[in-house]
């Protein structure tokens, strides 16, 4: 009895809105399920017989195992402390500088579809990196944790001589400011829909009243959905003093699915993840990219920031909201083009 193993993607842009919740683009169209012989794609189960765990399907078939993939070439790195972390590693062959990609929280690189060769060929590597918790990454959700493993990756797989070239998507983005290492001689930023107060976005989500997208994303991982959703229908659960005293973090470990959310929600939420001065720090190496609409993050406040920074916005008109739904290779042309002008 051997395995077959296949990652569903999301195969459009249209696919982007919810990268928790997507469902399985078309079973047979998949462009994944092309190096998988027809008697064996005639056994495998229908679509709508299929259970989701992260995109990641497995099934037995004797004889056979093929290990079938997105175009994506996705690495296996194991961090000091025995972690495996999903990281792809694209050199260019005549390496110039080096792209390091940092997804949404709760998303992974694979969403984004990023047009590796248009990179490579003009000299820049590219390191699509998820966190833990993201993708195919071992570990628990924690941006701390996040930054030391990808500053490792860096330390040890990358010249620190290289232009480092950060593009990084919503809480990605404030990630990305932090983990750059000073020991990189030049830096460049992108930063997409940035969340750079992760409190501040969601005090801003209860004001807007959007704050059943969050939500609806953390009751995902739950085994009670009803109670998380209970718990998080207003924001008194953000008070410091109310979180404790209630111990959510205890009651909503022990009701997660595959991550500890109240431990998550602990770090991302109630201590907070600002970077602000990271911003301040690096202003002159950053571009910000805003959709037309966001319901996760206040624009003004962005303005504010990049204000007083002097760093330069771009509105795209073609991103509909906080994931950049269909703009993303307008997003991927802009960065090639800053980053290698022809």
């Amino acid at each position: 009895m051997v395995k077959i193993i296949i990652y569903f993607l999301p195969m459009r842009s249209s696919s982007f809105q919810n990268p928790v919740l997507t469902g399985l683009s078309s079973f047979t169209a998949c462009p994944i399920m092309s190096c998988v012989p027809h008697k064996i794609k005639k056994s495998l189960p229908s679509r709508d017989s299929l259970e989701l765990s992260d995109r990641l399907r497995t099934y037995k078939i004797s004889h056979v195992k093929i290990i079938a993939m997105n175009k994506e070439h996705s690495e296996r790195y194991r961090a000091r402390d025995g972690i495996v972390l999903e990281i792809a590693h694209h050199r260019a062959p005549r390496e110039k500088k080096v792209l390091i990609v940092w997804p949404c929280t709760g998303g992974a690189f694979q969403m984004y579809r990023a047009p590796v060769s248009s990179f490579t060929e003009r000299g820049i590597s590219v390191v699509l990196f998820n966190p833990p918790g993201h993708g195919s990454s071992g570990g628990e959700r924690n941006y701390k944790a996040a930054i030391h493993y990808l500053t490792e990756y860096l330390h040890e797989h990358v010249d620190s001589s290289l232009e480092h070239i950060f593009a990084g998507h919503s809480g990605g983005a404030g990630a990305v400011l932090v983990a750059a290492p000073d020991s990189a001689v030049m830096k460049k930023f992108f930063l997409v829909s940035p969340v750079l107060d992760s409190r501040e976005s969601l005090f801003f989500m209860y004001r807007k009243n959007t704050i059943h997208e969050f939500n609806m994303l953390i009751a995902s991982l739950a085994v009670d959905k009803k109670k998380v959703l209970e718990i998080l229908s207003v924001s008194k659960w953000m008070d410091p003093v109310i979180w404790q005293k209630r111990g959510y973090r205890e009651l909503l470990d022990g009701i997660s699915g595959a991550n500890l959310i109240g431990n998550f929600l602990e770090n991302l939420f109630i201590q907070g993840f600002n970077t602000f001065e990271e911003l301040k720090k690096h202003r002159e190496h950053c571009r910000i990219l805003l959709a037309s609409n966001d319901n996760w993050y206040c624009h003004e406040s962005i303005e504010v920031l990049a204000g007083e920074n002097n760093i330069p916005i771009t509105v795209m008109k073609s991103a509909r909201d906080h994931y950049f739904t269909g703009a993303w290779p307008e997003v991927w042309k802009y960065i090639l083009h800053e980053s290698s002008p022809l």
